[in-house]
């Protein structure tokens, strides 16, 4: 009984490391999504007198 919630806790463990991970992934992508979009802004010019 103690082996089989023990491999419930390793299989749930084992099941949130790879969420944390695809989640750190995601992260970087929006990180150099939202750095390349500050890079174009940046080079932008905008009248704001309209």
């Amino acid at each position: 009984m103690a082996n089989r919630k023990n491999m419930n806790i390793a299989n749930a463990l084992q099941e949130l490391k790879n969420e944390i991970e695809s989640t750190s992934r995601l992260l970087e992508i929006m990180e150099s999504i939202l750095a390349r979009n500050a890079e174009s802004n940046s080079s932008k010019v905008y009248n704001l007198d309209n």
